[in-house]
């Protein structure tokens, strides 16, 4: 299977890196083209993915580093230096399709997700060093369960990892696979430099998919249909917000949410439960061209901000994964 996908997946790099590209400039690939409309953000730098089993991409804090998934593993790039390597193909038998990965907030380790891209597989967390020093760390255990309803042959499937910006704790996507719901649930202290010495279950928290930790780190968000829960680790209070459309992501300078509501990207405070207005446009879907001529549409998946003024859009389509870094500022 693996290397069925490695055969048949393509992927073409794009960079422009040696000055911010203006707006308005054409970014070019082996598979067709992406126009930079004139009310967007100026684009830094492209990457187009063939798409894959797995995807997903993340800046580091500092803005010097971008981890993504190929067809070939999980790859780091220096955005300073343009070096690419493969910072991990497979882990443990061949468990190769890598999901969801973000830096931890000190840049030193990626938290990913790794599985073999079915439920016949367990899909768990791994912490991996950028510098190669040691190799991938297991964070969680998915465990078998006896009853083989649905199709799955383990009870939970753990699918994302981000920690938090104050503490080593972990929010953690589990996936109930036999009740068909998503959760949040918290993997405690310790460091991810070490496997836990005991491999229990994660602490489920609060129904809901993961979205992010709040800037202080004492409360995180998960989105339950069309609701934003607020969960205060502390106190275990919840709040809610109704929101209309799918949050694509958070905007680190507030608690303020990105959301497509399938018209445009608006933002809403957490804090105050408002929307509010942001300085930057950019489009929410792109067209690229294939080599049949065809033109395929991608849509913003998701988008992360950073203090430098770096935003990463991860756009995503039936075959193509793209990856944009543009100039942005969202502090007003």
């Amino acid at each position: 299977m693996l290397d069925c996908l490695r055969r048949s997946a393509r992927i073409t790099h794009v960079l422009q890196l040696a000055a911010f590209a203006c707006v308005g400039c054409c970014i070019l690939s082996n598979s067709g083209y992406l126009s930079a409309a004139s009310d967007i953000a100026p684009v830094v730098a492209a990457i187009d993915t063939g798409r894959h089993l797995g995807g997903g991409a993340n800046l580091s804090s500092d803005g010097r580093l971008l981890v993504y998934v190929a067809a070939d593993g999980l790859h780091l790039r220096n955005l300073a230096t343009n070096k690419d390597t493969v910072l991990q193909r497979e882990v443990e038998f061949g468990n190769a399709v890598f999901d969801s990965p973000v830096f931890t907030p000190n840049g030193k380790q990626v938290l990913v997700s790794v599985s073999r891209g079915t439920w016949y597989y367990p899909s768990d967390i791994y912490s991996i060093r950028v510098d190669g020093s040691s190799g991938p760390v297991k964070l969680t255990t998915s465990a078998p369960t006896a009853s083989k309803d649905r199709g799955a042959v383990y009870g939970q499937y753990f699918y994302s990892a981000i920690m938090s910006p104050k503490s080593s704790d972990i929010l953690v996507w589990v996936y109930d696979a036999l009740g068909s719901k998503s959760s949040g649930g918290i993997i405690e202290g310790g460091s991810v430099d070490q496997a836990r010495s005991v491999h229990g279950p994660v602490r489920v928290i609060a129904q809901g998919e993961p979205l992010a930790w709040s800037n202080d780190g004492r409360s995180f968000y998960l989105s339950s249909g069309n609701k934003v829960i607020r969960y205060y680790v502390g106190s275990r209070e919840t709040t809610e917000s109704v929101i209309s459309g799918r949050v694509v992501g958070k905007i680190y300078s507030s608690e303020a949410l990105a959301i497509d509501d399938g018209k445009r990207i608006y933002f809403v405070d957490m804090d105050s439960d408002r929307e509010v207005a942001r300085n930057v446009v950019f489009p929410r879907s792109e067209f690229v061209a294939t080599t049949t001529s065809s033109r395929e549409e991608l849509t913003l998946k998701s988008m992360q901000s950073i203090t430098s003024g770096l935003t990463l859009l991860i756009y995503r389509g039936p075959t193509t994964e793209r990856l944009e870094l543009v100039k942005a500022d969202f502090s007003q």
